[in-house]
């Protein structure tokens, strides 16, 4: 419906805490727009695909907003999920209080968000239109960046070596007409690779 509140939505940011404290980090998006924006201008990134996939599974007994605003139930909206991920041990306790949160974690999460904020505005503001879908993979490295791209990427990135390794083998065997222990090693190889690419 052309009323709809939600038309006006370019994306949206569910702002979590599994604990008191810590860094936020990316653990699910869907957003082209976030995602990329925070690439470029979270001040302290840390995501991982990997929550994303294991919320997929059904298998997290709990839930965010996230599903319900990204969901086609409710909006089926692009969007990112953050969170700070410390101290979960005292997350809905008698021990959640405010002096446990971590000095700079406030701080440091809003500096993320807000620099996510002011890019995806840049992007949005620049032509990019309404913000799109995407299935992608991401992670940070050490803390210092983060990093996407496209999960066909990923695909190709994680065949590659396989394709790489089997063909090495393959040469081996040729070559020396000996397949030994190796064959049990390529095994396990194909095995973690092909973990990898579900």
């Amino acid at each position: 419906h052309a009323s709809d509140p939600l038309n006006n939505i370019a994306a949206f940011i569910n702002l979590e805490a599994t604990g008191s404290g810590g860094p936020d980090v990316v653990f699910r998006a869907n957003s082209d727009i976030l995602l990329r924006s925070y690439m470029k201008r979270a001040k302290y990134p840390r995501a991982t695909v990997i929550a994303q996939d294991i919320f997929g599974t059904g298998l997290v007994p709990s839930d965010t907003d996230y599903s319900i605003l990204a969901g086609e139930v409710f909006g089926n909206l692009t969007g990112m999920d953050l969170a700070s991920m410390l101290d979960s041990r005292s997350y809905h306790c008698a021990r959640d209080v405010t002096d446990r949160i971590k000095r700079g974690s406030v701080q440091a999460y809003g500096e993320n968000v807000v620099g996510v904020l002011e890019g995806a505005a840049e992007l949005l503001e620049d032509g990019q239109g309404r913000d799109t879908k995407s299935d992608v993979v991401y992670f940070d490295i050490l803390g210092v960046v983060a990093v996407s791209y496209p999960f066909s990427v990923a695909q190709v990135l994680h065949v590659t070596p396989l394709t790489l390794a089997a063909a090495l083998y393959l040469l081996f065997v040729i070559k020396t007409g000996r397949m030994g222990r190796s064959i049990l090693s390529l095994l396990v190889g194909l095995v973690a690779c092909a973990l990898s690419i579900v």
